[in-house]
């Protein structure tokens, strides 16, 4: 699905954006262990952080919770997908792309240029047209990329309904 650039993947920190970005479905997750945005050991951290008394599903949690890194986490994973609503695969990548670019806004200090992150992030993700304005070598309507980061930002923190501490 995803083409990846290899830069973009060593700095994603999945235990950074799930302090920003609580709520993930096991299909989400499970579409970023399949493109390798995340790992094992992101999965078993996220089992422990939803897992509490009364969650749905319970048991399959607590068995990933407490699984090893080496274990398969994959067809657990599986096993509590099959049990929610399918989500369409679009909104999926958009919130995986959302959330680098999330990421990412918070760290932009640590780059000498944070837009050629952004570029990477854009072609990992096949050129979406949503992030144009903020892609340095992309035309823009005159607004900043600053700003034009930031607005995406914004606009995705309502669509996937996450408050932002912008």
């Amino acid at each position: 699905m995803l083409k990846y650039s290899n830069l973009l993947y060593k700095d994603f920190k999945f235990s950074e954006v799930i302090k920003l970005i609580q709520n993930w479905t096991w299909r989400e997750l499970s579409v970023g262990l399949e493109n390798e945005i995340i790992k094992n050991n992101d999965i078993i951290e996220y089992s422990k952080i939803v897992l509490q008394d009364g969650i749905q599903n319970f048991d399959l949690i607590l068995e990933i919770a407490i699984s090893d890194v080496l274990d398969d986490i994959k067809n657990k994973v599986q096993t509590l997908v099959n049990l929610e609503d399918n989500e369409d695969i679009e909104k999926i990548m958009d919130k995986w792309r959302f959330a680098m670019l999330l990421q990412l806004y918070f760290n932009k200090d640590k780059y000498s240029n944070v837009y050629e992150q952004i570029s990477e992030i854009g072609a990992d993700f096949n050129h979406p047209k949503d992030i144009d304005g903020f892609i340095y070598y992309m035309p823009a309507d005159g607004t900043s990329l600053d700003i034009s980061w930031l607005n995406y930002l914004k606009e995705q923190c309502d669509r996937f309904d996450i408050d932002c501490l912008f």
